[in-house]
């Protein structure tokens, strides 16, 4: 049998909740920069932001939701 183009990868971790609830976290302050970005600027400002705010909060949620089923990814 001949073996063509194998890439040697670390072994997983069996549960990345650590590393999950880390990414949580710095998803929730981004979220919270971007808001007080959104208050602090103009209405221009806050209509450009939207868009990440959004990103934000459907990471925050998709992480969240890792973490509930045991942060196995």
């Amino acid at each position: 049998m001949e073996k063509y183009n194998e890439q040697m990868l670390p072994k997983r971790a069996r549960s990345q909740r650590q590393a999950v609830g880390k990414a949580l976290e710095f998803v929730i302050l981004a979220l919270d920069d971007v808001r007080d970005c959104k208050a602090c600027g103009s209405e221009v400002v806050a209509t450009w932001l939207d868009p990440v705010e959004l990103r934000l909060i459907y990471a925050k949620n998709y992480l969240s939701d890792a973490i509930r089923e045991g942060g196995a990814l």
